[in-house]
């Protein structure tokens, strides 16, 4: 009975629209979105595109009224399968009926369309003179699912981390890591670079806390609670040039927190320096410090997202001391303790060096990102172009 409550709440959040100032704030960011990729793509000209699974309901459309192939790119397990639901949808899977799984698949992916992008894609498509999208299933149906021949689809996540593809899966369809952009590609600020080596010389631990602009208060309370842990504090995401005054004092010297405020350094290049870190449990966040062996604790935000299921796999992999949502119930003591576990659990520390190790034998994402635009940009040389989709299929 909790089971099936659960699923039924679960299920009536999916339902439920975005408010009127959501919608009101989301059509000038697609509008924005729409613009920029139509400019780019028409000053650049390229011969192939990449789209994430994000920007596919508003790029695609371009790609298609310019004739620009592209390939589609997840960061996350999002190919509709039977063995479970959407890893971003907030619905518990079935073990026992496949059908279900794929039901949920559908119905998310076409109540997404309806209730958001319908309106707002179809807008664009006609100042492009193309066709209204009149499939059910939208954009991703249209361009992906029910494209001929077969969309090339890249699954840029790490198989260790994200977990083994499932056996429905269409062939070639596998995991081959997240590209990264390595250290010394943006070196780090002097000021940070000076911060780091003090606490190294002094043999203190650094934590960073690399949270959302949304999570700031969340952000304040995990800092607090590694300095309760003993920990120096490297605070990343921050609007204010000095540490909160109330958090010094109550901790008492000496305490040492550096705020950083944007632009922040490359994740890449810090987590070498770090005993731990506090993230927002993004894709390239949570396999930037799985690759690199740290141990972290998760804090996704309150719209969920991929925090709540990269940070859900981290714990698996026994990497993440703690995983929950950055709202006023977070635990400032369960959130010291996991900060501390971090720093000094060997154990932790142990399985997190074991996922690095098998993180580093999976083949390079960017080398499959590449080959796949290659390919199509070598088809499109020799006059094979992909025909414009039928966006007035039936549903």
């Amino acid at each position: 009975m909790h089971a099936a409550h659960a699923a039924r709440g679960a299920l009536a959040r999916a339902l439920t629209p975005p408010s009127p100032p959501a919608r009101a704030q989301l059509e000038p960011q697609a509008s924005s979105a729409f613009e920029r990729s139509r400019a780019a793509l028409q000053m650049f000209r390229p011969d192939a595109a990449l789209l994430s699974t994000l920007s596919l309901d508003l790029h695609a459309s371009v790609c298609d009224a310019l004739r620009v192939p592209f390939a589609v790119a997840h960061r996350a397990p999002l190919l509709p399968t039977g063995s479970g639901t959407p890893p971003l949808g907030g619905l518990s899977p079935s073990r026992l009926l496949p059908s279900y799984n794929r039901a949920v698949w559908r119905l998310l992916n076409r109540l997404r369309w309806a209730v958001v992008y319908r309106s707002i894609v179809n807008a664009q498509r006609a100042q492009l003179g193309l066709a209204p999208i009149v499939r059910a299933s939208g954009a991703v149906g249209t361009y992906v699912t029910h494209a001929r021949p077969p969309r090339r689809t890249l699954l840029l996540y790490s198989p260790a981390l994200g977990g083994a593809p499932p056996a429905d899966w269409p062939a070639g369809c596998r995991p081959t890591g997240l590209p990264q952009l390595g250290p010394a590609q943006r070196p780090l600020p002097e000021a940070v670079q000076q911060f780091l080596s003090a606490a190294a010389a002094a043999g203190d631990r650094v934590v960073a806390v690399s949270l959302g602009a949304d999570s700031a208060r969340a952000g304040e309370a995990a800092a607090a609670a590694a300095l309760a842990a003993g920990c120096v504090v490297a605070l990343l995401l921050s609007r204010q040039p000095a540490p909160p005054a109330a958090a010094a004092d109550a901790l008492g010297a000496p305490v040492t927190l550096l705020r950083l405020p944007p632009p922040h350094p490359p994740l890449a290049a810090l987590l070498p320096h770090l005993a731990a870190l506090v993230t927002d449990g993004s894709a390239a966040a949570a396999h930037a410090a799985a690759r690199a062996g740290l141990p972290c604790c998760v804090l996704w935000p309150a719209t969920g997202g991929e925090g709540e299921f990269w940070g859900g796999r981290l714990v698996a992999a026994g990497a993440c001391a703690i995983a929950a949502p950055a709202g006023p119930r977070l635990d400032a003591s369960a959130l010291e303790g996991a900060i501390r576990r971090c720093v000094r659990d060997e154990k932790l520390r142990a399985r997190c060096a074991r996922l690095a190790a098998a993180m580093a034998e999976e083949a390079p994402a960017e080398e499959a990102a590449v080959t796949a635009l290659l390919e199509m940009a070598g088809k499109r040389a020799e006059g094979i172009e992909e025909p414009p989709a039928a966006a007035s299929a039936t549903p």
